[in-house]
This record gives C-alpha cells, structure tokens and sequence, in this order.
C-alpha cells in the first residue's frame, strides 16, 4: 500500500513539471493504473466471499472438569495411544482404529497403583456444540488395551470437520485422579464449485471456479466437462472451450482453482458442471454448479 502511494506522488510532483496536454495524459495513466490495482483486487474478492468456510479446523479444547489431583501418568501410569490407519491423528477417518495400551511404568510395583481403577471414555463434537460423550469402558487393574474403531456419529460427522477424544481416567474411590487424553480430527472433502454469473449470452466468457472449503487436501483431475440439458438428458456440451485443460491439481485448504469456458459456439440452455474429488485419505466427494446461457 505505502509503495503504491509513494508511486502516485512522484507521479503528481512529475505533473507539475509537464505541459497541460502531458499532464492530461499523464493524469489517465495514473488513472489507467489505479484500475488496473483495483480490478487486481476485484479478481482476489471472491476467492475471499467463496471463503474457508470451515472454520472448524482447530480442534476446541477439552473441559470435563476433571482434575489431576495425583497426576499419575508418566510417574506410575503409561497410557500409550496408536492410530491403526488414517494420516497422522489430524487425519483419520471412520473406520480406522485408535488404540490404548495402559500398564505400569516399568520399576513400579502393585503397590504404587493400589486403590487406582481406570475407565477410558469417547467424545464426539465440533466447534459449536458442547462434545457429547458417546462411549464409556471401565477396568478394574492394569495391564489393559482398549480398542475402538472410529464411528459416523449422526449430524456431527456429516457437518464438516468432527472431532473425537479418547480420554484415559484414572481414578481412586471413585473420583478422576489424573488423565490423558488424544484428540482425532476426521475431516471431510468440501469442494465448492461457483461460477461468476448465474445466465450469460452466446460469445461471453464464463468463469467457473472451484474452492476447497474444508479443512484437508483435495485432489481432482483438471479435466472439466460441460454437460447440456438436451430435453430430459445431460449430454456432453462438446461446442463449448474451456481453459486451462490440466492433467490433474490439488488445493489446499482455502485455495481455488479457476476456468474460462468460452461460449462463442454455445447453444442457448441450461448447462451443468459437475466436479469429484478426493482427499488424501481416499474419501470422495462430488460438488457441482449450473448456469444458463440465451441468445445473444
């Protein structure tokens, strides 16, 4: 911004020193060039209002209100978590399997955890509601592995992004003495596909583009297919010339991805683009926009 002003006053200073007709056209210059930086801008604004819809990437933090009152882990108590699955625990999905091994840290003998029992719970949620507990197992003494393989839970998992939390309690007469805890991200491919115009004429230029509004990687071939409502069927739309024509692209997330479909020889109808991708993780999902082009 400070560069672009300094740019525009060495200009006027440069204007005083000229003729009336160099100052007129030195002035259009100027002129030519703030459009050109707004209109720059303008290209940059809908990427921005198409937005990283999914707000809901980082995980909220866990309060059940427990304490550690003896902090046991790690002094008498390992709890060991393993993924069976998935890309790391920010990316897992339903399905895969999360593990806990709890045992006694290697010198310690059953005196040291006397009196100690154990419960491992589950909790579902996302960045609106409150997490909801879904799953609760108890165990008397250690050694114990639990085992659990991750779940569609309802509307959560169909939102966006879920999340999950294993929580390993230890407890003494009842009462949360210590825990630990992991937490497990699933999210889901969003592609969004827009187009600049809703109904355009025969020889405009649309523009189409395709952001990623999750909160993970998505990855599509480049190839874009134009379909035509020819009566009650879609047929491909062969008269029209898209731009570019890639082998295949990524996004990640928050990015967007743009291409021109020239309707020069376009016919007058309701057309339709429809767009699959996939995530690292091998989940699918489809996104597509219509538009309709009249006469000119």
């Amino acid at each position: 911004m400070w560069c672009d002003v300094s740019i525009y006053v060495c200009f006027s200073v440069i204007v005083v020193e000229m003729g009336y007709w160099a100052r007129v056209c030195m002035v259009a210059l100027v002129l030519l060039l703030m459009a050109g930086a707004i209109a720059v801008y303008d290209i940059v604004l809908p990427a921005a209002q198409i937005g990283f819809v999914d707000t809901c990437c980082v995980p909220p933090s866990l309060d059940l209100g427990y304490s550690r009152i003896e902090e046991v882990f790690g002094r008498v108590i390992s709890a060991k978590f393993e993924r069976v699955g998935g890309l790391g625990w920010s990316y897992m999905r339903p399905g895969d399997v999360v593990r806990v091994m709890v045992d006694k840290v290697p010198g310690t003998g059953s005196e040291d955890v006397a009196g100690l029992s154990f419960a491992v719970e589950v909790y579902v949620g996302d960045c609106v509601e409150r997490p909801l507990r879904i799953l609760r197992r108890s165990y008397n003494d250690v050694p114990f592995i639990f085992a659990w393989s991750i779940t569609r839970v309802g509307e959560y998992y169909l939102t966006g992004n879920t999340f999950y939390w294993v929580v390993v309690l230890a407890l003494r007469g009842g009462r949360v003495v210590d825990w630990k805890s992991v937490t497990i991200s699933t999210p889901r491919p969003r592609p969004g596909l827009t187009m600049d115009r809703a109904v355009y004429r025969v020889g405009e230029t649309a523009t189409l583009s395709m952001a990623n509004l999750g909160c993970i990687e998505i990855c599509t071939d480049g190839i874009l297919t134009i379909y035509y409502l020819d009566g009650e069927n879609w047929i491909v739309a062969r008269w029209v010339k898209v731009e570019p024509q890639v082998e295949g692209f990524c996004l990640k997330p928050g990015a967007m991805h743009t291409w021109w479909i020239s309707l020069e020889n376009a016919k007058p109808g309701v057309y339709r683009v429809v767009k699959t991708v996939t995530t690292p993780l091998g989940e699918a999902a489809v996104s597509e926009v219509s538009f309709e082009v009249i006469a000119g």
